[in-house]
């Protein structure tokens, strides 16, 4: 097997690998986005949870945080997935018959 060959179907591999990796990652941030809309959304908190106690600044200043890390890690887990798919795809197709060029002035032999 040919070494882009081989290189190709082990990103392919690695790509397929970060697809549940990626989705782990988005649910994750899904997570963070939810307990920043119970802990820190006004409108939320005092229509959904008939909720009307104040708000902590600082528990809020915290899940902000760690939502912007959580987002940080699936846009590169994102990037890895689709990168490496790409990559590998193009290694691994065909890139055509270098050896034959047409002959000059359009006749054929």
């Amino acid at each position: 097997m040919e070494s882009e060959t081989r290189n190709g179907l082990l990103l392919i591999a690695v790509s397929l690998i970060m697809l549940p990796v990626t989705m782990d990652l988005m649910q994750y941030h899904d997570d963070a986005s939810d307990e920043y809309q119970r802990e820190c959304d006004i409108n939320y908190r005092i229509l959904v949870l008939d909720n009307n106690d104040p708000i902590d600044g600082q528990r809020c200043e915290e899940i902000e945080n760690e939502m912007s890390k959580r987002l940080n890690y699936f846009i590169g887990s994102m990037a890895i997935f689709v990168l490496t798919g790409l990559c590998g795809i193009a290694l691994v197709l065909p890139q055509g018959d270098n050896g034959r060029q047409p002959p000059m002035g359009g006749q054929l032999r």
